[in-house]
């Protein structure tokens, strides 16, 4: 045969390649408004779930995606008891990908989750991904639009609201026989942990609940110097 003849198994190659550039070619473009759904997951139940967030089925090497660099990948119970080395096997694939953060989600569709959710764990810290556990579908679908909504927001965005009035009584109650109520009562009556600092033991005795011992206690507090590290 010559150099440039053709057998079957070259032919049938060639096709495939050109059947995977004009997929590539005809594929939606990604849009990451949405959550990016894996074609195996295109008849998950979950995607039913999805009301804040709407989602686009597109080739992606996760189940889901949230962003270009989270991916989450979707572990039932019942099937991981059925093959153990399935989210193994999952991970190792997604190395030298440009995901930053993997994430597992185990639905748990079976009653016995224990020891699947303690070898998860530990599989967790060996293979670098994060294990989240979802007791229903809502539950899971609840998880994936979390990530969804905060992929391009800062991490201010999760901290709790500043309470400056929690912080103070947290601070007073460090003075011995203090507690929230009297740091309440002080709170009213100085208007800040500033005014408080400049109020004399009498006055602060004189406060409902507070008397001279936890006055004396209080200023104690404010007498002491911080101790170096």
């Amino acid at each position: 045969m010559a150099d440039d003849d053709f057998d079957d198994d070259d032919f049938d190659e060639i096709v495939n390649q050109i059947d995977e550039v004009e997929k590539k070619k005809n594929a939606p473009s990604i849009s990451w408004f949405n959550i990016q759904v894996s074609p195996d997951q295109a008849l998950n139940p979950v995607l039913q779930r999805f009301t804040k967030v709407p989602y686009q089925v597109s080739d992606i090497p996760t189940d889901f995606q949230t962003s270009h660099d989270v991916g989450i990948l979707w572990l039932s119970l019942k099937y991981y008891n059925y093959r153990r080395t399935y989210i193994e096997e999952r991970v190792e694939k997604l190395k030298g990908t440009s995901l930053k953060l993997i994430i597992v989600l185990l639905y748990v569709d079976n009653p016995n989750a224990e020891d699947a959710a303690r070898t998860l764990s530990i599989l967790s810290c060996r293979f670098n991904f994060t294990l989240l556990v979802a007791f229903n579908l809502q539950e899971a679908a609840s998880h994936i639009e979390t990530f969804k909504r905060y992929a391009n927001k800062g991490p201010e965005t999760l901290k709790g609201k500043f309470d400056e009035t929690d912080r103070v009584t947290k601070l007073l109650t460090i003075a011995s026989g203090f507690n929230s109520s009297d740091s309440a009562s002080l709170l009213r009556q100085t208007g800040s942990l500033a005014q408080i600092a400049q109020t004399n033991k009498a006055e602060i005795a004189c406060i409902s609940g507070i008397g001279e011992k936890k006055a004396a206690a209080l200023l104690e507090l404010f007498n002491t110097p911080f101790k170096k590290i």
